[in-house]
């Protein structure tokens, strides 16, 4: 490996993600970095942001136009100079991964061996790849779409979810405690896609995010939920960082045999019935809680552009600390108004330091925030 000598630009090719503003959070540490965004539109809550250097129009990924798509990439790299394209998001990944012959080369940052992408996204089959690796995971069956699961095949409560997350974000994760509220989901909706029924696992949440190459952990993070949303299914709105040696040692041996490559965050779960951590699921992206990563020391953005040129660096620590985002900081002051005085906290330890550095997007946000509020007043 080689050291880096001089400034990057970077382009993200998938700039209609989610996760844009959290992934521009992180990279935008790098302050002489230049930032290059690839979308069909972007928000005006976005596109204000002095995080971006520039931004560049194409149509939106799609099945049909991949090679295409691909090709506007490479006009894009070539003419701005563009040292590495990182992908954010699945579909991206996916495409880039499938098809980087087509990619100019040497400028796809890491991304993982399309096989082992598939095993990931398709919870299925990376339920059948944990089973015959014999690493830890939940008992599971799985089912075609029409089919109907009229008895549970293992013991209550259990989940159903689909098989490849359309919705995303916990969204579409059923919990049954009987066979009665089994039945009755069955008889009054239709499932139209693959979906598994799994062993509810009693315990708790913990997630492991890596950065990898060739099945190697270059950089990691290792968080707990500390504050849950609506649904248990859903993100956390807290966590709290630590380092736990038994789900890094499973992570190790799950990330060595699917010889990853590029970033993933894993979910995982404590399981209380016998002392035992098991795997989830497997997100092939960045996630959500990047940000909190950040905070805790490990900035993966950043290690992900140097390791994608090759530069050499240890694997780097993180420290233990608690983060909440926006909607866990409102409600931790809602709870406790008092919480609002925790300055060093909301500077540390929250997502305000961002937007202190970017005031536009937020007055765009607090704007049609406003303007909301008013719409629906007018209407009574």
């Amino acid at each position: 490996m080689r050291a880096l000598n001089r400034n990057l630009s970077v382009l993200i090719p998938d700039g209609d993600s989610y996760t844009l503003r959290i992934v521009l959070n992180c990279l935008s540490e790098n302050k002489n970095w230049k930032i290059h965004v690839i979308a069909s539109e972007l928000p005006k809550t976005i596109a204000c942001s002095n995080k971006i250097t520039e931004i560049h129009a194409l149509p939106n990924l799609n099945k049909e136009n991949e090679i295409d798509w691909i090709y506007g990439i490479n006009n894009v790299v070539e003419t701005h100079n563009i040292d590495i394209i990182l992908p954010i998001d699945e579909k991206a990944i996916r495409c880039l991964s499938k098809n980087k012959w087509h990619v100019t080369p040497n400028k796809l940052g890491l991304v993982p061996p399309i096989e082992s992408f598939n095993k990931a996204i398709n919870k299925g089959e990376l339920s059948k790849y944990l089973t015959y690796n014999q690493l830890p995971s939940p008992t599971t069956f799985l089912f075609s779409e029409h089919e109907i699961c009229e008895k549970s095949p293992i013991n209550f409560p259990v989940i159903m979810k689909l098989i490849e997350d359309y919705i995303g974000g916990g969204a579409g994760i059923i919990l049954f405690n009987d066979e009665k509220s089994l039945n009755h989901y069955f008889l009054n909706n239709k499932i139209e896609f693959p979906y598994l029924i799994q062993d509810y696992i009693e315990g708790y949440d913990i997630d492991c995010s890596v950065l990898c190459e060739n099945g190697e952990i270059l950089a990691f993070t290792i968080q707990k939920a500390t504050m849950k949303d609506i649904s248990d299914f859903m993100p956390p709105l807290g966590v709290e960082f630590l380092y736990n040696k038994e789900v890094y040692a499973i992570i190790e041996e799950l990330m060595i045999s699917l010889n990853w490559s590029g970033v993933a965050h894993v979910d995982m779960r404590y399981d209380a019935n016998d002392n035992s951590y098991k795997i989830i699921e497997i997100n092939p992206r960045f996630w959500l809680s990047l940000d909190a990563s950040l905070m805790a020391g490990v900035n993966f953005t950043h290690f992900y552009c140097l390791a994608s040129k090759g530069v050499e660096f240890e694997v780097p620590k993180y420290k233990n600390i608690r983060y909440l985002n926006l909607v866990g900081l409102n409600k931790a002051i809602k709870k406790n108004l008092f919480f609002i005085f925790k300055f060093k906290f909301l500077v540390n330890n929250t997502p305000l330091k961002f937007y202190k550095k970017d005031l536009l997007p937020m007055a765009y946000m607090v704007f049609y925030k406003l303007k909301s509020i008013v719409k629906k007043a007018l209407r009574f």
